[in-house]
């Protein structure tokens, strides 16, 4: 927060005149002396890095004189070597030296053009070398011409030895220049390092009186300012306090959308720390999608910035917190301004809407249930009587002599199917409230049932059907459940599967005593989104073909059981395995209870 304005008035009059008037000589006299100081420290500058370059330029000089000296030297050495032993390899160093004399010469050439006398020797340096390589070469192309003992008598001859004590002669007088040189630029380089270090102190001086000249005045500035921010923080910690205690989560940002505080509600909706998500922008703390379409939902803050208006939230909108779980949330967000109206941030005020969304799914779910009791009892009441006597027409054309044994087994699973049919609609989404009571159930019997039904289907699409069965498992159970489950597990998974496809139904032991039934495909599987909402009433993705109730309905007769019903699948197109298991049928326990009569 911010002082007022006449608070800051009377502050600023509190210093007097005469501070004012101090402050303001005080800094204009050091600003001139600081701009005359520069100057001179510049020009010493200056000065110590031409000196410094000269001295630089004069090593460099040295060190090629000695190159050059390094390279006439070899390739004598490779000369002699080579006269000597007749060996080739020899004259490697004298080759190297004639390649790159010519080079070194000219380099030395040219660092030293800023000097008449080196230039002369430089000249007379190459005429020698020159002389030298001629000698050099002309004994090496006797030999090689098969006039040994003439390139020896050469050698002998002194011509050579004399031209090289030349060189070397030469080499020695510019290198005396050169250090004489080097002495006159390292003096120079000394004089030069002393002016900066006077302008240095002097630069320090002056700094030292001005800081000393305004010392007071600073002092009684400081105490005003520790005053005022005294205030400031005391209305800052005040504000903060009252941010941290609203039940809302908060957050300020600034104009840039970039976060400045987050009180402890907003730091346990988002899971960020302020500390951490300080200066960070708010779409990374703050990322909102929309729960059904799940495209990014646009920032209030943003909107409010470009609007300076107070905004709100879409409907049916998530954050997606720090760990990646999710929450529904609702809120609005405002522009902070500041006294001349221009936006300094945004308040983000919002709060977990989560339980209210759930009951008012719930209540939804409820009315949609409602309706559909009343229309299933409908239904049922109005087909019962064709369904009994479809059933009564099958049972007499199963008494008709002239059917095959498979029309037989045909009629009679068509029965089955009826009676089953029938019941359903007798029981109205009781969910199988079999009048019947519970009887030990093979497992594999039931899939073996299931699957003759539907073989015609993976006939017809083409599917390759696995099955493998534990044929000693039962459950305790009535058939009709159990038929339910896994019929809507197959015909789901005939639905999912592409011609050609396959599905596998399994019946194994699992653990703590628990049957499993799974039923797998390579058909589309299932999409992550929809994976967390798969068993809700009414949700399906099969559009005008499923109804949304048949693994709703699966799921609570397998809890009604004892059981669980879980899915698995890598995403879509990727298939699916959806696992049933139940409690296995314990016959030594049924007898003790009573259950098997």
């Amino acid at each position: 927060m911010k002082v007022n304005s006449e608070e800051e008035t009377d502050l600023g009059h509190s210093l007097g005149r005469p501070i004012r008037a101090v402050v303001t000589l005080g800094l204009a006299a050091l600003c001139v002396l600081l701009l005359a100081n520069a100057f001179v420290t510049y020009r010493a500058t200056q000065q110590l890095i031409g000196a410094s370059h000269w001295v630089e330029h004069t090593l460099t000089v040295d060190s090629q004189l000695q190159v050059v000296g390094s390279l006439v030297k070899d390739a004598e050495t490779g000369q002699r070597g080579y006269l000597l032993t007749g060996e080739p390899s020899y004259l490697d160093p004298y080759n190297a030296a004639v390649q790159q004399l010519p080079a070194a010469l000219q380099a030395l050439g040219d660092m030293t053009t800023d000097n008449a006398e080196q230039v002369q020797n430089v000249q007379q340096l190459k005429e020698l070398t020159a002389s030298k390589l001629e000698e050099l070469r002309s004994t090496v192309e006797l030999y090689q011409q098969g006039h040994a003992d003439a390139a020896r008598t050469v050698v002998q001859s002194n011509l050579g030895r004399n031209k090289m004590e030349e060189i070397r002669a030469t080499l020695a007088r510019m290198e005396a220049t050169e250090r004489k040189l080097l002495t006159q630029r390292q003096q120079s380089l000394q004089n030069v390092e002393l002016k900066e270090r006077i302008a240095l102190i002097l630069g320090l001086s002056i700094g030292l009186l001005a800081i000393l000249t305004l010392g007071w005045a600073l002092h009684r500035m400081a105490l005003v300012e520790e005053r005022a921010t005294a205030e400031v923080r005391e209305s800052e910690e005040w504000l903060a306090t009252t941010l941290g205690s609203i039940g809302d989560a908060v957050i300020a940002t600034d104009a840039n959308g970039h976060v400045r505080f987050m009180n402890p509600v907003a730091e346990q909706l988002t899971l960020f720390k302020q500390s951490a998500a300080q200066g960070l922008p708010l779409k990374q703390v703050f990322p909102i999608f929309n729960e059904t379409t799940r495209e990014v939902t646009e920032s209030p803050v943003e909107k409010a910035i470009a609007t300076g208006k107070i905004v709100g939230l879409a409907n049916h909108t998530v954050l997606v917190r720090g760990d990646g779980s999710e929450i529904a949330i609702d809120d609005s967000a405002a522009p902070i301004l500041d006294r001349a109206g221009k936006i300094t941030g945004v308040v983000l005020v919002f709060r977990d809407v989560s339980a209210q969304r759930q009951v008012e799914k719930a209540m939804r779910i409820s009315e949609k249930l409602a309706a559909t009791g009343k229309l299933a009892a409908t239904v049922a009441h109005e087909i019962n009587n064709p369904l009994e006597a479809a059933a009564n027409l099958l049972f007499l054309m199963r008494d008709d002599a002239g059917l095959s044994p498979e029309g037989v087994l045909y009629l009679k699973l068509a029965e089955e199917q009826l009676a089953r049919v029938a019941h359903i609609t007798k029981q109205t989404l009781a969910f199988y409230r079999d009048p019947r009571q519970p009887e030990p159930l093979l497992l594999s019997a039931v899939c073996e049932r299931i699957i003759d039904l539907y073989r015609p289907r993976f006939k017809n699409k083409g599917l390759e059907l696995n099955a493998e069965y534990d044929n000693g498992l039962r459950v305790f159970a009535t058939e009709g459940e159990v038929s339910q489950v896994i019929s809507n597990l197959v015909a789901n998974a005939i639905d999912a599967t592409k011609p050609k496809g396959s599905v596998a139904i399994r019946i194994a032991r699992g653990n703590d005593h628990q049957g499993v039934i799974s039923v797998s495909d390579d058909g589309c599987g299932i999409a992550v989104r929809n994976a967390v909402r798969i068993f809700e009433p009414f949700f399906t993705t099969k559009k005008d073909v499923g109804t949304g109730l048949g693994l709703w309905v699966s799921k609570e007769i397998v809890e009604k059981l004892g059981g669980t019903i879980e899915v698995t699948s890598d995403g879509e197109n990727r298939g699916a395995t959806f696992a049933v298991s139940l409690p296995l049928y314990d016959s030594q326990k049924a007898l003790s209870s009573g259950e098997a009569g």
